[in-house]
């Protein structure tokens, strides 16, 4: 029965803690496959690299995507108060109130909504980045074990 082992290993250059999975060289030896087919690649090796820089790039276009959301919620917060302070917003109830709010702020909501997607697009190319990198990591360990 094959056991699955985690090394921890700390990414330089960008702090990020990476788990790397090694048991895809005892699987190579067990099946008796070529040692040459888990040599690193000049084209993995020139990736792995450029990763690094790539992520940090993707890292700030999360904090900067968050930026935005968190300035979207203000002004979104800001009109609605404008609006109830200016008596704007009037109705028998709440549920004809919060309709009203919804009708005046539709352009904040757009924007709150665009700045959520944004921050999402941006989190999820930063953890491809990130996961590709421990991919690569991973075939690197692999083909330094098995020679």
């Amino acid at each position: 029965m094959r056991k699955q082992f985690e090394k921890e290993k700390i990414a330089r250059g960008n702090g990020l803690s990476q788990k790397i999975l090694t048991d895809a060289p005892i699987l190579a030896r067990m099946d008796g496959g070529d040692k040459e087919a888990h040599m690193l690649t000049k084209e993995q090796l020139e990736r792995m690299l450029l990763l690094p820089k790539e992520i940090d790039a993707a890292q700030e276009a999360v904090i900067q995507a968050q930026a935005r959301l968190t300035s979207a919620k203000e002004m979104l917060q800001q009109k609605e108060d404008d609006l109830l302070l200016g008596n704007r917003v009037d109705g028998k109830n709440a549920e004809i109130r919060a309709a009203h709010m919804r009708t005046f702020t539709t352009h904040e909501r757009e924007a709150l909504v665009d700045a959520e997607f944004n921050l999402k697009t941006a989190a999820a190319r930063f953890d491809s980045k990130r996961n590709e990198l421990i991919s690569l990591t991973a075939v690197a360990y692999a083909s330094r074990v098995a020679v």
